[in-house]
């Protein structure tokens, strides 16, 4: 439907089996979301790619795009089909809050997603979900802007909460 021009000038994703107009993309969301590529792109290097606002292919029903997904290998990986896993996931929440922690929280535990982070803007925190099992994540964290997370990816790794903020 997207290739036949249906949604035209419209920010849409398949979730559920349902399509999904996404919000728009304001200033904060825009700043959280290059600050937090950056920082990504550094700490998991030329072993992974930082996916932004692409689909990830987690079933026949569902291709999410989430603000950022880092994948394992290189952009040419990609060429043909998404990624059907992501090491990290994060949605970046500026108006979409209660959906990123319900329902895609849901969606990304469902297909096995072990480190799904969700930074709250406005609220100026990090929910950390992990050890998804039966479609829900066990682990649930909030962190503060005064905190700092490692990726289970690389645990060496430190990030700043705040770097990641507007």
């Amino acid at each position: 439907m997207v290739r036949l021009g249906w949604f035209e000038d419209k920010r849409v994703e398949l979730v559920d089996g349902r399509i999904i107009e996404m919000a728009a993309i304001l200033g904060p969301h825009a700043t959280a979301l290059s600050l937090s590529r950056v920082l990504l792109d550094q700490i998991f290097g030329a072993t992974h790619y930082v996916r932004v606002q692409m689909p990830l292919d987690l079933s026949d029903d569902s291709q999410p795009e989430p603000d950022m997904a880092v994948v394992i290998g290189n952009i040419r990986d990609f060429t043909n089909n998404h990624p059907s896993i992501a090491v990290l996931t994060i949605e970046v929440s500026v108006s979409t809050l209660a959906y990123d922690l319900g329902r895609k929280a849901d969606l990304y535990a469902r297909a096995g997603i072990a480190d799904y982070w969700v930074l709250d803007v406005e609220g100026r925190r990090l929910m950390v979900h992990r050890e998804p099992r039966e479609g829900k994540y066990q682990s649930i964290q909030t962190l503060n802007q005064t905190d700092s997370i490692a990726p289970l990816e690389k645990p060496d790794a430190s990030i700043q909460i705040v770097d990641l903020l507007p």
